[in-house]
């Protein structure tokens, strides 16, 4: 029994040793499940933070990219303008650059847009990233910049198509004036150079009231006006393309009785019983009288 206190006191050495060892391994087990929701929750903030940039990055490149080709936009509109100052400027070119500035305010408004929705989530995000703020502002900058100048633009276009328009209105009257003159040039030519011929035996040409009863040709011995000779019984003949008549009777039963000097014709026989008028000096033979009257027997 000697033993015994020796053992009561072993085993109380070896209780609290076991009481102190599992006290530890509560706070080791603490300390790890502390540990563990800290990487729970670093995997859950680097997972919104990778959502985050990866959100900002994509709307940055789309404004970037949209001012890219604003930019390619306004250097052809610059060409087409500088086509438009030197006058070379079609109605198609106009309707160009009206189509291009309307699409250029178009991506504007909605990037303004896009970068308003990014600067709010930029405010609600607890993520800072410094300098990034900064890049959004001055896309927003410019985007401010690129809608103050298509306003310019718009204003300028404006002015264009006004004087354009009354450009457009006095070429309009001059080619109607121009078109007036040439229509009164082309009649007074075709007037000059059209020449009138009748052929009829004497009763025909009295009926026509040509000749006199005399057989003289009216035109011989007073002046008569286009209507007394009643142009609609003669055929007209365009002097600058014909040079010949034909008359379908013998030379020796054909007779000119109008003013035209026999120097400047030919009355030649063509077949058996035809013959012809053969005119060698056109501005001559015409010049006496506009009227050619024909008798035959």
């Amino acid at each position: 029994m000697k033993y015994l206190p020796i053992f009561l006191l072993l085993f109380v050495f070896a209780c609290s040793e076991d009481a102190k060892r599992l006290s530890q391994l509560e706070e080791e087990n603490a300390q790890l499940k502390t540990e563990n929701e800290g990487l729970k929750q670093f995997s859950e903030s680097k997972k919104q933070y990778d959502e985050y940039i990866a959100e900002v990055t994509q709307t940055i490149q789309e404004v970037q990219d949209s001012l890219e080709t604003i930019r390619s936009k306004e250097t052809s509109i610059k060409i087409i303008s500088e086509n438009v100052e030197s006058g070379k400027m079609p109605p198609t070119q106009r309707e160009k650059i009206i189509s291009a500035i309307s699409e250029i305010g178009s991506n504007l408004r909605a990037n303004k847009d896009k970068i308003a929705q990014l600067q709010n989530k930029l405010k609600s995000y607890d993520f800072k990233i410094k300098g990034l703020n900064t890049l959004v502002e001055n896309l927003n900058k410019t985007i401010i910049e690129k809608e103050e100048n298509i306003a310019k633009l718009q204003d300028e276009i404006g002015i264009l198509n006004e004087e354009i328009k009354g450009l457009q209105t006095k070429v309009s009257e001059k080619e109607v004036t121009i078109s007036e003159k040439e229509k009164v040039i082309a009649d007074q030519t075709k007037e000059m150079n059209t020449c009138y011929y009748v052929i009829g035996t004497q009763k025909e040409l009295e009926a026509k009231k040509i000749i006199g009863e005399s057989g003289g040709f009216l035109g011989i011995n007073k002046k008569v006006s286009v209507k007394e000779l009643e142009r609609d019984n003669f055929n007209p003949i365009d002097i600058t393309q014909q040079t010949e008549i034909q008359i379908g009777h013998e030379p020796d039963k054909v007779k000119i009785l109008s003013q035209q000097p026999k120097t400047y014709y030919e009355l030649v026989k063509n077949g058996k019983k035809a013959s012809t008028i053969k005119i060698n000096n056109v501005q001559k033979f015409w010049e006496s009288s506009k009227y050619l009257v024909i008798l035959i027997d």
